[in-house]
Parts: structure tokens; sequence; C-alpha cells
């Protein structure tokens, strides 16, 4: 069980399921890869998708998601592709950025 802080202040454990678990291992797996190699890819878990590189002409992402079930062989995740609706949404805001730290 994680521990989280309650109400007061004191330390409290929270009962963590195996979906929950699974997903966390997941996750961890990720961060790991990318820290020891730079490639999120190199040290996931088999279960895992594959974290498209990220291109400019077809931006790539991972949906990071729990799986259903408890299954340790599935995932929740998916790699995708970004909307070109979304990039030219992004564009709008990423232009606004000069005028808004001014």
């Amino acid at each position: 069980m994680p521990p989280s802080l309650s109400y007061n202040g004191t330390t409290e454990y929270t009962p963590v399921n195996d979906i929950q678990r699974s997903f966390a291992e997941e996750l961890i797996a990720y961060w790991l890869s990318f820290v020891r190699s730079g490639d999120p890819n190199t040290h996931k878990l088999a279960r895992s998708p594959v974290w498209p590189t990220y291109d400019s002409k077809k931006p790539g992402r991972i949906v990071l998601q729990q799986a259903a079930t408890s299954d340790k062989g599935s995932s929740g995740s998916w790699a995708e592709y970004e909307d070109k609706s979304e990039t030219q949404q992004c564009a709008v805001i990423a232009g606004q950025v000069a005028h808004q730290e001014n």
C-alpha cells in the first residue's frame, strides 16, 4: 500500500488493487527505461505498447491507461497519432506564448 497524508498530516496507507499495481509497474518500467537508456522502450514491460518516437510530420504519442482487468499479460495503454486538428489547436496556443509572457 502506498502512503498518503491524511487530513491531519499523518501518514496513512491506502490499499492498492491488482489493476492499479499492474499500471504502476508499467509506468515505472517506462520511466526507469528512459532514465537508464534515454528510450522508454528499451526496458519496457513486454505487455506495454511501444512508445512512438515523436516526429513533427506525424506526431505520435502514448495514452497511458489502467487495464480493464488484472490480467498481467495486457495493458490498458495504447499508441496513437495526433489528429491534425489537435496539432492546429496546439499551434494557436503556442503562438500566444510571447503575447502572454509580456
